[in-house]
């Protein structure tokens, strides 16, 4: 059904992906494994269309999709989902399954994707009712419920993750969370080495780590808050962080409730005390968000305060005084040059 020989992509002289065959046969699940930046995303992003390959074919049933626009392939029989969820919040949950199958078959007729989308939420298990709102779900706090859980067992375990993010979490057939890629996880039986390498991915590791703190659960629990962060603004909380920026945490957070008004305001400060700059107005434990999720608005969490500027930026009072020097000095040589004495 789909089949990928010698697929090449190359991003000047950076190769992503280098010489990937694969088949997928009718009714066959397959998965794509490999570590952070070995390609998987890429290989989607060519296979819906998003990016045209270097080199290499794409077969669709027969038919060749290589570097077709992202309409063409859509409306050929291939879809795709993305790790973020962002439906159309004003349409129905019906509406917006409907319009994917409306756009997807070519918007040939609204009665054959209405007939499909009925089929595709009786599926998954969700409602059918044409009037049931998107934010009516829950599945973000459920989600998230679930993962603390996951993540607080873990601890009990005496394990540190170090690595927690979108792309590890997964959710089973069976609807349950789960934690993968132990790989560089901590239990406390490693080597010094191991022990001592920096792990994990840059945007999701906690400020202390920069500062030569050691990773503990407290670094998962902020990975976490960083990662509900992500699903719920469609961002980071800190931007894209890298290993070699020197300014990674000059600011606090938006408030969730400004980039989202329907996310409710006790969600907003939870989240935002998870990745607190400041270890200390985080959550301690996993339990204690777990409980925190549980009680929900009946006992909310209070807001997060604002970062004072110099523990954000202790080189702003050296800046100022900088600024102020300069500005001093400008205006001194305008009095000499140009005034009358």
């Amino acid at each position: 059904m789909l089949e990928v020989s010698g697929l090449v992509k190359r991003f000047g002289g950076f190769t992503a992906v280098n010489n990937v065959s694969f088949r997928v046969d009718q009714g066959e699940i397959l998965g794509l494994i490999g570590p952070n930046g070995s390609g998987k995303s890429t290989i989607f992003n060519m296979l819906s269309g998003t990016l045209a390959p270097s080199s290499g074919s794409i077969l669709f049933d027969g038919a060749e999709i290589a570097g077709l626009a992202p309409h063409r392939i859509i409306n050929s029989g291939i879809g795709r989902t993305f790790q973020i969820p962002r439906p159309f919040r004003r349409l129905t949950i019906f509406e917006n399954v409907a319009l994917a199958g409306f756009y997807g078959q070519g918007r040939h007729s609204r009665v054959k994707a209405e007939e499909a989308a009925e089929r595709a939420l009786a599926m998954v298990g969700l409602p059918t009712d044409r009037h049931a709102s998107v934010d009516g779900l829950g599945a973000a706090g459920l989600k998230k419920l679930e993962l603390a859980k996951a993540l607080g067992r873990l601890h009990r375990h005496g394990v540190v993750h170090r690595d927690i993010k979108p792309g590890n979490l997964h959710r089973g057939d069976d609807g349950r969370w789960r934690i993968l890629d132990l790989g560089v996880a901590l239990s406390g039986r490693e080597g010094a080495a191991q022990r001592e390498l920096h792990a994990g991915t840059p945007s999701y590791i906690n400020p202390e780590q920069w500062e030569g703190g050691a990773p503990d659960a407290g670094s998962d629990l902020f990975a976490l808050g960083v990662t509900l962060y992500q699903w719920l603004a469609g961002r980071l909380p800190y931007g894209e962080i890298e290993p070699y920026q020197s300014a990674r945490y000059r600011h606090d957070p938006a408030s969730l409730t400004r980039i989202r008004p329907d996310v409710p305001v006790w969600l907003d400060h939870l989240v935002r005390k998870a990745v607190a700059r400041d270890a200390r107005h985080r959550f301690e434990t996993a339990e204690e968000l777990v409980l925190a999720l549980e009680r929900g608005a009946s006992r909310p969490v209070g807001a997060p305060a604002a970062t004072p500027l110099l523990q954000r930026d202790p080189a702003a009072l050296l800046k100022l005084g900088l600024g102020l020097s300069v500005l001093l000095n400008l205006l001194l040589i305008v009095w000499l040059l140009f005034l009358p004495r």
